[in-house]
């Protein structure tokens, strides 16, 4: 994964650790599942291309963050600037 995506996943870290001490289990533990399944490097999943459309077999290599870990990133408040 690429430095970008691998800030994605530490920021990812560091933010579910700080909810669970919250008591907000259930919801990090299925952000966690979301993370195994789309934080590692060249898989596929729904997302939509350069040109908008929903391309159910859009590749994501080693240079590439995947939507949903950025989506999911936001939830804890990544924003743009730290993209």
């Amino acid at each position: 994964m690429t430095a970008q995506g691998e800030d994605i996943l530490a920021y990812l870290e560091r933010a579910i650790s700080k909810a669970e001490q919250f008591g907000l289990l259930l919801r990090t533990n299925a952000d966690r599942k979301l993370i195994a399944l789309h934080g590692g490097n060249m898989h596929s999943c729904p997302a939509t291309d350069d040109t908008g459309y929903l391309d159910e077999w859009t590749q994501f290599g080693y240079d590439d963050a995947c939507p949903v870990m950025q989506l999911l990133a936001e939830g804890y408040g990544w924003t743009e600037g730290e993209r």
